[in-house]
């Protein structure tokens, strides 16, 4: 694709030609534009205007209990109820006195310009503080104030331009907050990406395919779009659930967010764009100021005789069960983070299941044992499809981690800088594989597989094994052949007795994902041919 590009230094424009382009230019993405891709979804959730600030003194207050997010009508820091300011503190640095305040925004009524000020954020901070703390204007620093939308989008299509534009990070999915999934997403799209674009440009660079296994480029390059746009779907119902689920306290406390958005549905009606935007404005503030109202009640809660305090007794007991029973947003989605699986026949009905309430409920909580997969409570599993699990093992005296894999084998190879799949073998069969191999030598397999031999003390003809390691490293039918031995005794290394009761070699992508598996008996008709059309299998998984 040609590309009209303006240097960031001097301004000046120019114009070149690129085998593949890649979009990663954020949600308002030009290059989505110009491919005329669009977005299925909702546009706008909810505004959202943001202060950016700091303040020692607030960070001060909140070491007594510390956090990332402060739900702020609620105030956990100070276990007090704030009746003046409703909306998200999010600690960027405690250290520095950094903070978010994310506060629900109804533009046109309001602007940031009108209720935005300098001087106005510096009073909603001072709000944010506890009774009896005071801050002076010197502390409160405003860095900015600027409003930001809410959506749920998903890009129709990832590519375009016959697989030579791709669309990476916001500028392919735009998710509420809720989660933090935008970002894990759009590493995790590039993490996709690369190594397929790295594959297609060493493929087109042979003078056959055969070197690359036979792996069609174009289907390899489109995998991109069908798994990661799996993955950002899910993820957009998995935000919209969290959201509803930090909906809870509000609601609890009779100040819901569903009447928000109906007052801002009235407001923009038709009858009410016939006032002056004043008067509108008048409306919308004065309806906010009633819908705080329920708030007073919570400190009146305190008082054995005051008026409201059985209600406010009620709303206090309701907030505290839905916290301490986790109930609300939660900070940590295993499943979701790093649990996912680019099976498209399994991970779209499980992903469903985790969502539910019950799931969410536990979604903190998670096992180092080995799983079958389908456990609400996270533990790694060996499924075609999701992340090698993690155990320790170590090499030349270091300590690795099988999340290392990959790119120990990439360092390895003979063939400098070529993508490398690795063949995982536990000992007791790599003497089986390695002669299976060697039957049929195959340029894929010795540019782009590497091979991995996971060695205990219990296991194996140690003189047979060395034999036929080095005879693989001497006849390079590998791109690269490690020796490793699991570290025993560790208490997070039960994923390795797990592999090898039930599995006996897995081919890992280059992103990690498993790509195949095999038990003992598969073995029985392993060969260089049968790796091969694993490999082509493994890289478009949905």
């Amino acid at each position: 694709p040609k590309v009209k590009l303006r240097h960031l230094d001097t301004n000046i424009f120019e114009e070149a030609s690129y085998d593949y382009v890649v979009g990663a230019d954020g949600a308002h993405s030009l290059v989505r534009q110009l491919c005329g891709i669009d977005m299925a979804g909702t546009r706008n959730l909810q505004s959202i205007a943001n202060v950016h600030f700091t303040s020692k003194i607030l960070s001060e207050a909140a070491r007594e209990n510390p956090a990332m997010l402060y739900f702020v009508c609620l105030s956990l820091i100070y276990e007090q109820f704030n009746k003046e300011v409703v909306g998200i503190l999010i600690a960027h640095d405690l250290n520095k006195g950094e903070w978010v305040f994310q506060i629900p925004f109804f533009p046109p009524q309001e602007s940031i310009p009108w209720d935005f000020s300098v001087a106005q954020c510096k009073e909603i901070v001072r709000h944010i503080l506890p009774k009896g703390v005071g801050v002076s204007d010197d502390d409160i620093n405003i860095l900015s104030a600027g409003q930001w939308r809410m959506g749920a989008r998903v890009a129709k299509q990832y590519d375009a331009a016959e697989q030579c534009v791709f669309l990476v990070g916001d500028a392919a999915h735009q998710f509420p907050p809720a989660g933090g999934f935008g970002m894990n997403t759009g590493l995790q799209d590039a993490h996709n990406l690369v190594w397929k674009l790295a594959l297609a440009v060493q493929a087109n660079a042979e003078e056959s395919t055969a070197g690359c296994g036979g792996i069609d480029t174009q289907a390899l390059l489109a995998s991109y779009g069908r798994e990661r746009q799996l993955i950002a779907k899910t993820n957009t119902q998995f935000s919209l659930s969290n959201v509803a689920r930090t909906m809870k306290i509000p609601r609890a406390l009779n100040v819901s967010h569903d009447n928000a958005l109906m007052l801002a549905k009235i407001i923009n009606s038709t009858p009410m764009q016939l006032l002056p935007l004043s008067a509108q404005r008048e409306i919308a503030q004065r309806a906010m100021r009633v819908g705080k109202l329920p708030l007073g009640l919570l400190d009146e809660a305190k008082d054995a005789g005051g008026a409201g305090s059985a209600l406010g007794k009620r709303m206090r007991a309701s907030v505290q069960d839905i916290v301490t029973c986790r109930k609300t947003l939660g900070m940590m989605f295993y499943h979701f983070d790093i649990g996912f699986s680019y099976d498209a026949r399994s991970w779209g009905a499980r992903a469903k299941t985790l969502m539910e309430d019950s799931a969410l409920d536990l979604s903190v909580e998670f096992r180092t044992e080995v799983g079958e997969g389908d456990n609400i409570i996270y533990s790694p599993a060996f499924c075609v499809g999701e992340r090698f699990p993690h155990f320790w093992c170590s090499t030349d005296n270091t300590k690795v981690s099988t999340h290392d894999m990959v790119r120990l084998a990439v360092q390895k190879a003979e063939n400098i800088g070529t993508v490398q799949f690795v063949l995982v073998v536990g000992e007791r069969d790599a003497s089986n594989v390695i002669r299976s191999c060697s039957s049929s030598a195959s340029p894929a397999l010795s540019k782009h597989v590497s091979l991995v031999v996971l060695r205990s003390s219990t296991d194996g003809d140690a003189a047979q094994i060395n034999a036929a390691i080095a005879d693989a490293r001497e006849s390079s039918m590998f791109g690269s052949v490690l020796s490793w031995d699991v570290v025993e005794g560790e208490d997070d290394n039960k994923a390795w007795a797990s592999f090898m009761d039930s599995k006996a070699a897995a081919l890992v992508r280059p992103d990690g994902h498993v790509g195949a598996l095999w038990s003992t008996d598969d073995l029985k008709d392993f060969s260089a041919a049968v790796l091969i059309q694993s490999m082509q299998k493994a890289v478009q998984l949905s």
